[in-house]
């Protein structure tokens, strides 16, 4: 994958499409695996520990296809493992916490449309913390486009009803995801990407992992198909990464972040899909077509050019 390659339209969209695909088919992956496991809307602690099995086998993945593309084995510096720290307890640790016990606490169709906020949260974050990302008429009305979509998709009067244990989770995790977006493309810049992602899933994961067992987190039934679903998971998490942090080192995270509304758009198919969920009707169809329309609309800002990348 090179950077010129990654900087087309065509190589942001692939990335960014295969992406969203494998973070939507996570909304329904995570809830199958609760059953599969036995845990329960009210087990935060085993929740916590299911994360951190995820993102520690997540991270072990990712540097071993690291190893595999180097034929070595790249430790971090000093500096470089606090900035993965760093990123690791915000986008990983932080994040999906919120998010796995959120989304015991939601349905899959309702925790994706939630999902949407970490688009809002990230450009937002890159706007005000960054100074070669503003938020431009262009983005503003991709984003207003975008949006829109999710409401119609939810028929038309945002999710309804809201509980902390939910919803709250849910929005505190597209804040950190959007903080994190901004960290992570400052850490990796003049970095390998899927090292960078290697690092922040394993230590982010380990802490999860830490937490759940401290909290006396289990699982209570473990069987094949819950063994699967946690290895199907760690993928989604290694490959969807490593994509995201190499998109996120070459472009405005702005310019990336506009397909993070097919996230839960996918989430929301694939969780109708899997479990049996209402979400099929034209109204929805309205919904995607406001989405893409607003990946096409937030698309037409101008790329940045190499020797710009260069200056920052």
């Amino acid at each position: 994958m090179t950077e010129k390659w990654i900087t087309t339209k065509l190589g942001v969209a692939v990335c960014a499409i295969s992406t969203a695909i494998l973070w939507g088919s996570a909304y329904p992956g995570i809830k199958l695996a609760y059953q599969a496991l036995g845990i329960g809307s009210q087990e935060v602690w085993s929740q916590i520990l299911f994360a951190g099995c995820r993102f520690t086998l997540a991270g072990i993945m990712t540097l071993a296809l690291s190893f595999l593309s180097k034929r070595r084995i790249a430790l971090p510096t000093g500096k470089e493992f606090r900035s993965f720290l760093l990123l690791g307890f915000v986008m990983t640790y932080l994040a999906y916490l919120f998010f796995h016990v959120g989304l015991a606490n939601t349905s899959g169709v309702q925790g994706a449309i939630w999902g949407s906020l970490s688009t809002f949260s990230t450009i937002l974050f890159s706007h005000f913390l960054t100074r070669d990302d503003p938020l431009t008429l262009t983005r503003t009305l991709g984003c207003i486009l975008g949006f829109l979509g999710i409401l119609l998709l939810n028929g038309g009067g945002g999710p309804s009803g809201f509980s902390l244990s939910g919803e709250g989770c849910l929005l505190l995790n597209a804040v950190c995801f959007g903080l994190g977006s901004v960290i992570s493309k400052r850490v990796s810049y003049q970095k390998d990407a899927v090292f960078v992602s290697g690092y922040q899933l394993l230590l982010g994961g380990a802490g999860l992992l830490v937490t759940g067992l401290l909290g006396g987190g289990r699982f209570p039934h473990v069987d094949s198909s819950g063994i699967l679903l946690i290895l199907y998971l760690a993928f989604v998490s290694a490959g969807g990464f490593a994509l995201w942090t190499s998109l996120l080192k070459y472009n405005p995270s702005s310019r990336v972040v506009i397909y993070h509304f097919l996230t839960p758009l996918f989430g929301a198919v694939f969780s109708a899909m899997a479990l049996g969920e209402d979400l099929f009707n034209l109204r929805n169809l309205g919904a995607l077509a406001l989405v893409c329309l607003g990946v096409s609309v937030a698309e037409r800002e101008r790329q940045v050019k190499p020797d710009d990348r260069a200056k920052r």
